[in-house]
């Protein structure tokens, strides 16, 4: 890794070969995990190495420039978003909370506390089945929504700064679906009280099917600026 400062900011590169990325093999390369898995590890172990020194503005893996002259140029054009950043950002860190519902087991839990009293009828008492598993799916969604929201507010509290980022629709190995991802900016000494609402928070929903998880600390890219690079 070379370190070279422009204007009282530190930029940590590294040279690679410009055929890895932009010519005709680039883009099978870049879909082969046993090619990018070693590289992008690497990646994220000098940005977490970096975070030791001072706060970092990650750069997310394979950002190219074509010469350090463009990379300085770039850090100049842009040094007062940068600067303003490193003193938001100071010594917080990144922490990520996703949110898993086991959506069956929402829906069972709220059945149990609202069915009434089943019909006699085999027929009627399916009817009413069906229609109670409808609203108990309506109920399951504006239940999810109220929690959340709390959720978030109370880590708020405990938080520098919060974002939420884009639910991508998966499941857990579990069939879990995801449903909250959330990224929140701590600092150090506040870490531990974070986790502790986290837990507390946790538990007031986990016999519903909602899990929260919590990982970090990470870089800050869910609060990293996006800087204009124009030609670089």
């Amino acid at each position: 890794m070379l370190v070279e400062t422009f204007g009282g900011v530190s930029a940590v590169w590294n040279e690679v070969g410009l055929d890895d990325f932009c010519h005709e093999t680039a883009e099978a390369r870049l879909g082969d995990l046993a090619w990018v898995g070693p590289r992008g590890l690497r990646h994220e172990r000098v940005i977490e190495e970096a975070m030791r020194f001072g706060p970092v503005l990650p750069a997310r893996f394979a950002t190219l420039f074509t010469s350090v002259a463009s990379l300085g140029g770039l850090i100049a054009g842009q040094q007062e978003v940068i600067t303003r950043f490193f003193d938001s950002l100071g010594r917080a860190r990144e922490w990520s909370v996703k949110g898993r519902l086991d959506r069956e087991k929402a829906r069972e839990r709220i059945l149990a506390e609202s069915a009434p009293a089943a019909p006699a009828s085999p027929g009627a008492r399916y009817l009413q089945q069906m229609r109670l598993r409808g609203e108990a799916d309506r109920a399951v969604g504006g239940w999810l929504s109220g929690v959340c929201r709390h959720a978030a507010a109370r880590l708020q509290e405990s938080a520098q700064e919060f974002r939420e980022r884009p639910v991508r629709i998966t499941a857990s190995p579990d069939g879990a679906e995801v449903v909250a991802d959330w990224a929140f900016l701590v600092l150090p000494e506040g870490e531990s009280a974070f986790a502790g609402r986290l837990e507390a928070l946790a538990e007031e929903v986990r016999d519903r099917g909602l899990h929260y998880s919590l990982s970090g600390p990470w870089p800050a890219y869910s609060f990293a600026p996006a800087l204009a690079r124009g030609a670089a």
